[in-house]
């Protein structure tokens, strides 16, 4: 009972007492400290955790998958090789239990009064990460913006600290913005970030990520990062830029400050680096790379 607490904690597993785990359903005491428990951990996948150890008390159930127009979240094994049991929150929103033989008819039931306790939780996580997300996205481009920056390049900052894993930072600038969105309006203007957001995000990986901070100023964070690396998606995007039919019939082009992380670095000065790098850029002449 010491582990089972250790797991599902007191209240859970007190009304457990006197119930055997292999009632055909929980009783409302049981619904009541499973849902609550899930309740308390809106994080996902964390709350798929904490469902997989509520679940493995009852079933045997080795994983658990949400998949979402949010994304794809796992806990434990989830092969398509072992038993699958599905269930739908909604037309866009599925839950898999995993196991390793197929369950009982007493295990399916059990199951089903686990997925209904989860049902609720498991779409307040979901509200609450597209919250999350839409408050780390500039509405007009759908690039990160300054908050979801800093909350990045803190994590990636933690990462070479710990883990020696050094990474990039490109500081980005339009050359000609202000000349184009004073002649033509904000229409045109909108476009035009819209248009180099475009490109940004078609030139670095999936495991890169690029902001806009406001304004015509982008930032793109490149997770393995090298002078070399930099370089090559720097000349990329200026060279994706200059190709961009409105782009180049606006004459936009990019200027472009380039730093790596070093060891002795911190969020603030690799920032700094790359933005004198920017600066260095514009006074070079503008459309080229510095790199700091």
């Amino acid at each position: 009972m010491e582990q089972l607490t250790a797991i599902l904690g007191p209240e859970l597993t007190s009304n457990f007492e006197f119930e055997s785990s292999a009632s055909v359903r929980l009783n409302p005491a049981q619904k009541l400290s499973v849902t609550q428990a899930l309740i308390r951990q809106l994080a996902l996948p964390p709350q798929l955790d904490v469902l997989l150890n509520h679940c493995r008390y009852f079933v045997d159930i080795i994983g658990i998958e949400l998949d979402s127009v949010q994304g794809r979240f796992t806990s434990g094994a989830s092969d398509t090789s072992l038993f699958c049991q599905r269930y739908r929150i909604d037309h866009q929103t599925q839950v898999r239990y995993f196991s390793t033989t197929p369950l009982n008819s007493s295990e399916l039931t059990l199951l089903d009064d686990l997925h209904q306790c989860a049902e609720q939780p498991l779409q307040l996580a979901l509200e609450h990460l597209h919250v999350k997300r839409q408050s780390y996205l500039d509405s007009l481009t759908q690039l990160g913006n300054r908050s979801h920056y800093q909350e990045s390049i803190q994590r990636l900052v933690n990462l070479a600290q710990h883990e020696g894993r050094v990474f990039g930072i490109l500081m980005m600038d339009l050359d000609h913005f202000k000349r184009a969105n004073d002649q033509y309006g904000h229409q045109l203007g909108d476009e035009i970030l819209i248009a180099v957001a475009d490109v940004i995000k078609a030139s670095v990986r999936e495991s890169d990520y690029a902001f806009r901070f406001g304004g015509d100023e982008f930032c793109c964070l490149l997770t393995s990062g090298c002078d070399e690396l930099n370089q090559q998606v720097a000349i990329r995007i200026i060279n994706q830029v200059s190709q961009h039919p409105l782009l180049a019939q606006h004459n936009i082009s990019l200027s472009i400050g380039s730093a790596v992380f070093e060891l002795n670095d911190d969020a603030s000065s690799v920032f700094v680096r790359a933005d004198n790098a920017l600066y260095a850029a514009k006074r070079s002449g503008r459309n080229c790379l510095k790199t700091a």
